[in-house]
């Protein structure tokens, strides 16, 4: 038998709804955004302080149905890199050559272990590893977002029983 009684559209539907779904989402990408921050190696900390989250929230269309939307994202044009590598770990998977920016130049750098100093007319660099602190941080939020929007749901619980004359609000 199916539901008899009054509309339920005043409390499944409508604006606490639709509020509470903006609030998860904008709950999860500030999350999102310091979990990246904190995966994000440091070296000057120009990176890990380039965190930033969407200030759009909208409704999307998934393969299941339509749900929400947010983003976080790190602006700097070398992010991507730190993100998915460079060299062997990178897109062409090879060494890459590093010269001096002027010709007939020399290279120079600290050994970090040894603290000597260190010339070459060329390097065949092997790259660096991806540190994938938005996809590390993209799993998190996945993973523990009921943990995180359990507050933002306590709030729409209260919102919807305060509607209903009937609900023993506390």
């Amino acid at each position: 038998m199916g539901y008899v009684g009054g509309k339920l559209e005043p409390w499944f539907g409508g604006k606490p709804n639709e509020r509470a779904m903006r609030n998860i989402v904008r709950v999860s990408i500030r999350e999102g955004a310091k979990i990246a921050e904190l995966n994000t190696p440091v070296d000057t900390g120009d990176l890990a302080a380039h965190w930033e989250v969407g200030k759009h929230i909208s409704r999307a269309a998934t393969l299941v149905g339509v749900g929400w939307e947010g983003t976080w994202y790190n602006d700097l044009e070398y992010a991507v890199y730190v993100e998915h590598g460079t060299g062997l770990w990178g897109p062409e998977h090879r060494k890459y050559l590093i010269v001096p920016k002027t010709p007939g130049g020399t290279l120079h750098w600290v050994n970090k272990l040894s603290g000597q100093d260190v010339f070459a007319k060329a390097v065949l660099h092997p790259g660096s590893e991806g540190a994938h602190m938005l996809a590390k941080s993209a799993a998190a939020v996945e993973a523990t977002w009921t943990r995180t929007a359990r507050p933002v749901m306590r709030n729409w619980v209260r919102e919807v029983e305060g509607q209903n004359p009937w609900a023993k609000v506390t």
